[in-house]
């Protein structure tokens, strides 16, 4: 996902879309903000330190309007 994600921004630069990674892990640099660079193994931690949005599946139910009855 994190692949496709800079793969999509970079040979895609003037698509008028925002790119946005959804996963429901969470993130270690939350509980332990000073991990080093090795110890990263989360999908929203490598997200945060490519600048690539990451968002839950809940969130993303949410802002494309989905409503479950």
């Amino acid at each position: 996902m994190i692949g496709l994600a800079i793969k999509m921004r970079r040979f895609y630069p003037l698509v008028p879309q925002e790119i946005v990674v959804v996963a429901e892990e969470k993130s270690k640099l939350a509980k332990n903000p000073v991990l080093r660079e090795e110890e990263i193994e989360k999908i929203p931690d490598v997200c945060s330190r490519l600048d690539i949005p990451y968002i839950s599946h809940i969130e993303m139910f949410k802002n494309e309007g989905f409503r479950f009855y």
